[in-house]
């Protein structure tokens, strides 16, 4: 927590979420089905590997607000071999209740393994762009959001509440009243791979759409219980070799980080 510079207006900083595994907390609803077993619960910026647990590369995060709740919406910009990813997030809260934060799937685009790249599809048609031997699949990035909502709002008689001579904070105010499920938020998606055709006509950087989401939220969330891992089984796992017997480096390593921990402790204590 701290005051700003003209000491006005006092800020609140909470870390909604670390550099951990979110897989436990990512809500599919049946979507994000990858070839070869995979599905979007893990980040496959490395196609050789066993795909990664945490968010990578958060490129763009935006709050969304309806009522007194706050939802985030995020878009990773990782090289994701099978389309970069989009969430949004359950409302926030930071209480110690063991509540944790959902994360719904939204969508995801692009990937150099992306089957409709492989295969050229392009929008509009003829912007795939074909090397001679195969199409270039590449990445995509969903690269921006803007709540409409509360431009759409109309009072009782149809007519809409914002005008144009209103501020953005009438139009943040009005965003407010309006339930998240009922929100039309705009989402702008950058698309790599689409650059020849009328793209290339027209000297464009490249292809991509404006999307319309409306989202579904549900009232009730269950998340699936987190695993519980003892410190008496991390240590244990940690000093052992895959045949159970102890293990001389691993001990060391263990003992190392326990002397870490102790002198990071005294510094923080003195």
């Amino acid at each position: 927590s701290f005051w700003t510079d003209e000491d006005d207006c006092y800020c609140n900083l909470t870390s909604s979420e670390g550099e951990t595994d979110i897989t436990n907390n990512i809500i599919l609803n049946g979507a994000g089905q990858l070839p070869e077993g995979r599905n979007a619960t893990l980040n496959w910026d490395d196609p050789e590997g066993e795909g990664k647990a945490t968010f990578e590369d958060i490129d763009g995060i935006e709050a969304v607000v309806s009522g007194d709740k706050l939802y985030l919406i995020i878009q990773e910009d990782s090289g994701n071999h099978h389309g970069e990813r989009m969430f949004i997030t359950s409302p926030l809260e930071h209480e110690a209740d063991d509540n944790d934060i959902a994360y719904f799937f939204v969508a995801m685009s692009g990937g150099k393994a992306n089957s409709r790249g492989l295969a050229g599809v392009g929008i509009p048609k003829g912007t795939a762009c074909f090397d001679g031997e195969k199409f270039q699949a590449d990445s995509h990035e969903f690269s921006g959001v803007f709540d409409l909502s509360g431009l759409l709002r109309k009072d009782g008689s149809g007519n809409f509440v914002v005008s144009a001579a209103d501020t953005g904070a009438t139009k943040l105010a009005n965003n407010k009243q309006v339930g998240i499920n009922d929100k039309y938020i705009l989402i702008s998606l950058q698309a790599a791979n689409m650059k020849c055709g009328v793209i290339e006509a027209f000297q464009a950087d490249r292809g991509g759409q404006w999307l319309l989401y409306r989202p579904n939220i549900p009232e009730t969330i269950e998340l699936p219980p987190t695993p519980e891992i003892s410190k008496e089984a991390v240590i244990g796992d940690a000093c052992q070799e895959s045949d159970g017997s102890p293990s001389t480096k691993n001990v060391s390593l263990a003992a190392a980080a326990t002397m870490l921990l102790l002198l990071l402790s005294s510094f923080l204590v003195f």
